[in-house]
């Protein structure tokens, strides 16, 4: 048998079958008891009808049994066929008077004798006249020193009519409680599996960045352990995400000094005759700032986690890059949803954008407009300016690590190719193309928060 996919589905299941089962086996024994119970009120009956028997029993000379009237009588008769008594003399047969002259077949012997003797009835199974099945109390007796074998009948139909009348209310009333049973065992699963449909929103939440730890508070005894686990692996990731960037952040500051010296000493007369070695050091230099924002995005251990507001840092960066080109008075719009969180850290939401908007003000004749909108999981970050734009060539070409279209001045380079890396590390996208506006459009699709 396939197994549910879902642990509530299991339990439900196992449940399911186990009340199933109890309801059988409730059925079952309640049946078995019922029908001993009417079977004993029918012998009882039945064994008060042979001792009456035997009590007004003779046997004449010839040993053929003489039974007293009040026996033959009617009022000694039970309606309806199959209620009769017979008895078996060694000198004929004598029996109720609605058996219409008919003998039943002389029950056989009990494979055991009933303790004490044949005195006591035992039970019999026999078919009477047109073959109606009978339930039997058959008793031997001694008469005037002769044995004599006495039968008491009773219709099956007796027994098992009531009991089916009482079976069928039996089984309306187990199917009810069955149902009850199931129905409380689907609200027990429920409610036993709230504690981890809770847990699952919780480390959504933290995933989404909207919070950093698990509540360990007020956790049932088998969940608070996974709890407690969880938020040790929370603290070791965030230790170790803490020492990586460390590190980057180390390393960067190690070598860009170094870089700075030897690139201000190359810059003094004759230092550099030949032109050749500051090229090498500024590609130097933007190959570790390069590697150096791709370990900090790819160290991330769950990218997802962060929460940040992509229009307010948009609005920041814009702020910082008016001042950083006040001379061109660009004009910077914005428009669409006036917040959109995402999932990324801050410091790398900065070099993205920054990048971009750097480019976008430093080209742009006098309008930067971003355009902010939410398609599903993903948010729509576009950026455009009203400068001169590109074709595709130099959009393929400015894609590329470390060139630039124009290299005397600040233009679309090596920023672009590093904000393409941190979009894709996200498990976003990042397009170029030309822009309603005249110029060109950067378009970015980032995971939202």
């Amino acid at each position: 048998m396939r197994l549910p996919g879902s642990l509530g589905g299991r339990l439900l299941l196992g449940a399911s079958m186990l009340v199933v089962l109890a309801v059988a086996a409730s059925m079952l024994l309640t049946a078995t008891l019922l029908e001993r119970f009417g079977r004993a009120q029918i012998d009882a009956g039945l064994d008060a009808r042979l001792a009456a028997v035997a009590g007004g029993l003779a046997l004449a000379p010839d040993g053929a049994p003489l039974v007293a009237a009040n026996l033959a009588g009617e009022g000694f008769e039970r309606p309806g066929p199959g209620w009769w008594w017979q008895v078996w003399a060694p000198g004929g047969v004598a029996g109720s008077t609605a058996l219409r002259g008919a003998i039943l077949a002389v029950p056989a012997d009990p494979p055991r004798r009933p303790p004490g003797g044949g005195a006591l009835p035992w039970p019999a199974d026999l078919v009477g006249p047109g073959g109606l099945p009978l339930i039997a109390r058959v008793s031997d007796v001694s008469v005037d020193g002769r044995p004599v074998r006495i039968v008491a009948t009773a219709p099956r139909a007796a027994l098992s009519d009531p009991l089916r009348g009482m079976l069928a209310v039996l089984a309306l009333a187990m199917a009810g409680l069955g149902g009850a049973l199931l129905a409380t065992v689907l609200v027990g699963v429920r409610l036993g599996l709230r504690p981890l449909r809770q847990l699952r929103a919780e480390v959504a939440d933290i995933r989404a960045g909207r919070a950093e730890r698990l509540d360990a508070e007020g956790r049932p005894a088998e969940v608070g352990p996974l709890v407690a686990e969880l938020n040790r692996l929370l603290d070791a990731n965030a230790a170790g995400l803490e020492r990586a960037r460390r590190s980057a952040g180390n390393l960067a500051h190690g070598l860009k000094t170094p870089l700075a010296t030897l690139a201000v000493t190359l810059a003094e007369p004759g230092r550099d005759p030949d032109g050749v070695l500051a090229p090498l050091v500024g590609n130097m230099n933007r190959q570790i700032r390069h590697h150096l924002a791709r370990a900090r995005a790819a160290t991330l251990a769950a990218p997802a986690r962060a929460r940040t507001d992509v229009a307010e840092r948009l609005a920041e960066l814009a702020a910082v890059m008016g001042k950083v080109h006040a001379e061109r008075a660009v004009a910077f719009e914005r428009a669409g949803l006036a917040t959109l969180p995402v999932a990324c850290e801050a410091q790398d939401m900065d070099e993205l954008f920054g990048n971009i908007l750097d480019n976008a003000f430093a080209h742009a004749r006098g309008r930067v407009r971003t355009t902010l909108a939410r398609d599903g999981a993903a948010a729509r970050i576009e950026i455009e300016d009203d400068g001169r734009g590109m074709n595709r060539d130099e959009i393929a070409s400015v894609l590329t690590a470390g060139r630039r279209l124009d290299e005397s001045t600040l233009g679309y380079g090596f920023g672009l190719s590093i904000s393409t890396e941190i979009a894709a590390l996200y498990g976003g996208e990042f397009e170029l193309g030309p822009s309603g506006m005249g110029g060109l459009s950067v378009r970015v699709s980032l995971p939202t928060a």
